[in-house]
């Protein structure tokens, strides 16, 4: 009879044990689990972060080139205007000469 109630003795604390070695087990996969997912959360941010760093790069470059191309059309019109101011006294000077020796002309 002792032999008896010393086996469901250890039988119940066998059975003990291997509930909280479940519990145990099952708390460590929940704590894995969030882990992994923190991991896998600041990896997408880190790749967002980079992802947002190129975008903001490449904006950069382009308004960089915007600016380029401003400033280069800005000197093309100032040269333009120069020269059609050039063209334009010329002609009046040329149209003066004209009027000039068509008065002598008439006189």
């Amino acid at each position: 009879m002792q032999q008896n109630e010393d086996m469901q003795m250890r039988n119940s604390t066998l059975e003990l044990c291997m509930k909280k070695d479940k519990v145990c087990h099952n708390q460590m996969k929940k704590l894995l689990n969030g882990t992994e997912n923190q991991q896998s959360k600041e990896v997408q941010l880190r790749d967002m972060k980079k992802l947002l760093n190129g975008t903001q790069k490449r904006q950069n470059k382009d308004m960089q080139m915007r600016s380029s191309t401003w400033e280069l059309c800005l000197k093309k019109d100032k040269v333009y205007r120069n020269q059609m101011k050039k063209l334009l006294n010329g002609t009046q000077k040329q149209l003066n000469k004209d009027m000039q020796m068509h008065d002598v002309m008439w006189d």
